[in-house]
């Protein structure tokens, strides 16, 4: 026997909440898109990649190396 569907009250107010979770996440996020400048404004240069123009020398494939050589 299939449970009784909840009332569309419950609906609406998840749907409310959901919209609320929204817009705290888009108020959070900041897409840059191909500003290189606005980039260099938010984050410092050593959380910048050396492709991008900051200073962080990352090596994915030293740092996956390493992760299992742990193993």
């Amino acid at each position: 026997m299939l449970p009784p569907s909840p009332p569309s009250v419950i609906f609406t107010d998840e749907s409310k909440i959901s919209r609320l979770k929204f817009s705290k996440l888009v108020r959070r996020v900041k897409f840059l898109g191909g500003d290189l400048e606005a980039l260099k404004e938010t984050f410092p240069p050593s959380s910048i990649p050396l492709e991008l123009g900051g200073t962080l020398d990352n090596d994915h494939g030293a740092w996956v190396d390493k992760l299992l050589s742990k193993k």
